[in-house]
C-alpha cells in the first residue's frame, strides 16, 4: 500500500513539472542565435555586393569597349570617303573657298573653308584637349569629275562656263566650286550653283556649257558680285568641281557631356550637334604626311598645311580615341593617363594641348604619346580603354590631272 502511493505521488509531481523540452528558449539563446542569423546575412550580403559590383563594371566595360569602337568606326568610314569628288585635281587643294548663297541682298556668306578632304582642329586649351576633325566631301551619287574650262570666264560674260571635253554630268542645283588656274589668296575659288535659263541660248546646259544664271534663287549660291571674282576672271584651263550637294561635317567631343558628336554644316551654317556616342571622353588626331615623295608617312603631326605643296603630302589621319567606363568606382581605379603608343622610327610633333610641351617631336623607336584626361571630375575612379587607327586618306592619292 504505502509502495502505491509513493508510486502515485511521483507520477503527479511528473504530470506538474513540465519536461525540459517543453520549456522553450532562453533569452541568451535567441540572442545567440540572431547573432549567428545578422552574422551569416552580412557575409552573403558582402558577396552579392561584390559580385554585383564586378558584374557592373564587365558591364559598363563592355559599353565602353563598344562605343568606342562604334565612334571610331563611324569616323574611320567618313574619312575614307573624305575629298570624294573634289580633291582629285590637286592643283585646286588647299584653295580658300567662299560664296553667296541665297538671293541678292538676302545673302549668307560661306563659312571659312579650305578646299581639303579633312582638316583636324587642335585643341583648345587644358580644360579642353581634344582636336576637331572636319570633313568634306561631295554628295553626287552617279560619278564627281573635274572639269575643265575652255576660255577666259568674266564676271561680266554670259552666266554659263564654257568647257572642255564636256560637263560630265553636271546638272542643275549641283553646287560647283571653279579654282581659278594659279590661284591666289587674292584670287579664290568660288562657289556657284548650276541653273539654267531655258528662255536663253547662251545659259543653257549642254555638253560645252554650265551654266549659272544672272539672277540667283534663295537655294543657289550664284549671289554674287565682281569682287566676289578673280580680277582676271577664270582663265583658260580653270577647274570645275562637282559637290552635288556640298557635306562638311564637323566631328568633335563634348567633354562634359563625354559624348561624340557631329555637326552637319549647311549654307545657313552649322546645325545642331548630334550625339553619336556616349562615354567617349578624348579625341587626337595627327596627319601622316609624305615629305619625301617615297609612298612613306614620315613625319606625323597637327600642323594644318597653309598651301598647295603640304596639302599634297597628307596621306593619313592618325586618330586615338578614348572611351570611359559608365561605372563610378568607389575607390581609385586608374593611377596613371593612358598612352597612345606611335612610333617606328617616324618623326612625331605632338601636343596634349597648346602650352603643352611637344612629345617624341625627334624621330624615336618607341613613342607614348600621353592622353590627358586629367580634366575629368574624379577621373581615376573610372576605367578607360584607348582605340587607334591610322586611315589612308585615299581620295587624296587619286589624280585626275597629268602629272
Amino acid at each position: 500500500m504505502k509502495d502505491g502511493m509513493e508510486h502515485l505521488n511521483r507520477s503527479l509531481r511528473m504530470h506538474r513539472k513540465p519536461s525540459r523540452a517543453q520549456r522553450g528558449m532562453t533569452l541568451v539563446e535567441l540572442l545567440v542565435a540572431m547573432l549567428l542569423g545578422l552574422i551569416t546575412t552580412y557575409f552573403i550580403a558582402q558577396v552579392f555586393a561584390v559580385a554585383e559590383g564586378q558584374k557592373r563594371t564587365a558591364t559598363f566595360g563592355t559599353d565602353a569597349q563598344v562605343n568606342g569602337a562604334v565612334a571610331l568606326h563611324t569616323l574611320r568610314r567618313h574619312v575614307m570617303s573624305s575629298g570624294y569628288g573634289v580633291v582629285s585635281a590637286p592643283s585646286a587643294l588647299g584653295c580658300a573657298m567662299h560664296g553667296q548663297f541665297g538671293t541678292a541682298g538676302t545673302t549668307t556668306a560661306s563659312p571659312a573653308m579650305t578646299l581639303a578632304p579633312v582638316v583636324i582642329t587642335a585643341a583648345g586649351s587644358a580644360s579642353a584637349p581634344s582636336d576637331g576633325v572636319s570633313v568634306l566631301t561631295s554628295t553626287k551619287s552617279t560619278f564627281a569629275a573635274p572639269v575643265l574650262t575652255n576660255g577666259t570666264h568674266m564676271e561680266s560674260d554670259e552666266k554659263a562656263f564654257l568647257v572642255q571635253g564636256g560637263s560630265h554630268g553636271m546638272d542643275d542645283n549641283d553646287t560647283i566650286l571653279a579654282v581659278p588656274k594659279g590661284w591666289t589668296s587674292a584670287d579664290r575659288c568660288l562657289l556657284l550653283t548650276v541653273k539654267q535659263d531655258t528662255t536663253n541660248p547662251a545659259t543653257t546646259a549642254s555638253k560645252s556649257r554650265v551654266p549659272h544664271v544672272a539672277s540667283p534663287s534663295a537655294s543657289s549660291w550664284n549671289a554674287t558680285t565682281a569682287a566676289d571674282w578673280p580680277a582676271a576672271g577664270f582663265p583658260d584651263g580653270s577647274v570645275l568641281l562637282n559637290f552635288g550637294q556640298m557635306r562638311r561635317m564637323d566631328f568633335r567631343v563634348n567633354e562634359l557631356l563625354a559624348s561624340f558628336e557631329v555637326l552637319t554644316w549647311t549654307p545657313q551654317g552649322a546645325g545642331a550637334a548630334e550625339q553619336l556616342n556616349s562615354g567617349i571622353v578624348l579625341m587626337k588626331a595627327l596627319y601622316g604626311r609624305d615629305t619625301n615623295g617615297d609612298g612613306r608617312v614620315d613625319v606625323y603631326d597637327t600642323t594644318t598645311p597653309t598651301d598647295n605643296a603640304g596639302w599634297r603630302n597628307v596621306r593619313v589621319l592618325r586618330l586615338a580615341m578614348v572611351a570611359r567606363s559608365g561605372q563610378r568606382e568607389k575607390t581609385p581605379v586608374t593611377t596613371a593617363a593612358p598612352v597612345w603608343h606611335v612610333g617606328d622610327g617616324t618623326a612625331v610633333n605632338y601636343q596634349q594641348y597648346p602650352g603643352a610641351p611637344t612629345v617624341c617631336a625627334a624621330n624615336a623607336a618607341t613613342c607614348d604619346l600621353p592622353l590627358p584626361i586629367s580634366h575629368l571630375n574624379e577621373w581615376q575612379n573610372y576605367r578607360y580603354k584607348v582605340f587607334e587607327t591610322a586611315i589612308p586618306v585615299r581620295n587624296l592619292m587619286w589624280n585626275a590631272e597629268e602629272p
